[in-house]
């Protein structure tokens, strides 16, 4: 051991020897093992417990993941589960408006039915309408909006279109209002499409389209019940007196229907109103007792 003396009188370094008893150096040779081996079982300790720690955090994560796991696959079958099919019917002479769960709004025109299921859960968005109603379609690339109208098939992915499918009519109309339109007989293959301003006729008996050009403002008029003729028979005319007043219509005789008529009435007309206009030219007389209409040919 070397010490630095400050005294300048002294030597500048003196020496020092300590004799240490064997006993002292044997006990300070046990105490030397005690510390290391005592060291060396505390990291021991403390890379284990890191260890431990990295495997329960290792399956604790694989646990979290299967309860997610299993808590989506259980909400998906759930959702799937009970997503049922839905019927909104508009009654004669009522128009209804109706939301669907992906926000698309369909207006039901009278004696019209909607079927929709209570929750979207798969890749297309599929609805069938017996009727006419006007869609308002919520845009969605990945999941295009199917329509079903008799034996054809509307593919749009956010649109705005009408469509006329009675049951006792024998064609169906689209008429597009806004955005793109795909027909087909089937819900993927496309026969035609269509552009804003034009509309497609599928006739059921023959199973063909044809497209045309209109005016959209009469074609989708019915929403603020007004009416356009255009050149319309009158058997097709008291059919939709039938649905928008609710009145039930009698022909005497049944061949007056072939009659064409070409008329506009926007100022929410009754039926008498309307009638007396139809009748102005003396093919026709009519009468109205409650509910039933008679029309019958004017005799001369």
């Amino acid at each position: 051991m070397t010490i630095k003396n400050a005294n300048k009188d002294t030597p500048s370094e003196i020496n020092w020897k300590i004799k240490i008893d064997p006993k002292v150096e044997q006990e300070g040779e046990k105490l030397k093992n005690r510390l290391f081996f005592s060291l060396m079982n505390r990291i021991q300790q403390e890379q284990d417990a890191h260890t431990y720690f990295r495997q329960f955090a290792v399956a604790a994560s694989i646990a979290v993941l299967f309860v997610l796991g299993l808590n989506f696959a259980y909400q998906k079958g759930y959702t799937q589960r009970n997503s049922q099919w839905i019927e909104v019917k508009s009654p004669m002479g009522t128009i209804t408006q109706v939301t669907l769960p992906d926000g698309t709004n369909v207006t039901l025109n009278a004696g019209t039915s909607l079927h929709y299921p209570s929750l979207f859960t798969k890749k297309l968005r599929n609805v069938e309408v017996n009727g006419e109603a006007y869609f308002e379609v919520t845009h969605d690339v990945t999941h295009p909006f199917i329509v079903k109208a008799s034996e054809i098939y509307v593919r749009v992915k956010g649109t705005t279109f009408n469509v006329q499918n009675y049951a006792d009519e024998k064609k169906v109309s689209v008429a597009l209002v806004q955005g793109k339109v795909s027909l087909g007989t089937t819900k993927k293959a496309s026969i035609l499409d269509m552009d804003p301003g034009t509309e497609v006729i599928y006739d059921k008996m023959t199973q063909t389209m044809s497209k045309r050009h209109i005016s959209l403002y009469q074609r989708t008029a019915w929403r603020d019940g007004k009416f356009f003729f255009e050149n319309c028979t009158l058997q097709e005319i008291a059919r939709q007196f039938e649905r928008a007043f609710n009145k039930h219509i009698i022909l005497k005789p049944k061949t007056l229907g072939n009659i064409e008529f070409t008329g506009e009435f926007v100022n929410h007309e009754s039926p008498r109103q309307i009638l007396r206009v139809l009748s102005a030219d003396r093919r026709i007389s009519y009468s109205i007792k409650g509910d039933i209409i008679t029309i019958s040919k004017t005799t001369k």
